[in-house]
């Protein structure tokens, strides 16, 4: 009688990836906050100070430097952050006041 072949298979690979212990590590996806925040921040304090001035607390240098600084480049960031986000309002409003406030601040200049 004949006896049964028994095959031994010996895995001889060198892939040292299919034997490792952990997963490859994926990068976490990048997370933004909410820009809508610093562009009606913004807009809000830039509004203020052009009503203190229309009630003659200050005068027109902070009303000038606040549209810059915050209805201007501020605004600009927020805009293109909310651009980034795919939020096509937000890109549209905020960027759309920086032209606005600016053609205004330009006016007083």
């Amino acid at each position: 009688m004949s006896s049964p072949s028994t095959a031994i298979s010996i895995d001889s690979s060198t892939d040292k990836q299919a034997h490792a212990p952990f997963p490859p590590a994926t990068p976490a996806p990048l997370k933004m906050a909410n820009p809508a925040c610093v562009g009606l921040g913004g807009f809000a304090l830039t509004t203020f100070v052009l009503q203190l001035h229309n009630l003659n607390v200050c005068g027109i240098a902070p009303v000038i430097a606040c549209g810059f600084v915050f209805g201007g480049a501020a605004q600009l960031i927020a805009g293109l952050m909310e651009f980034v986000m795919g939020n096509a309002f937000g890109f549209a409003a905020f960027t759309g006041y920086v032209q606005v406030g600016g053609g205004f601040d330009v006016h007083f200049l």
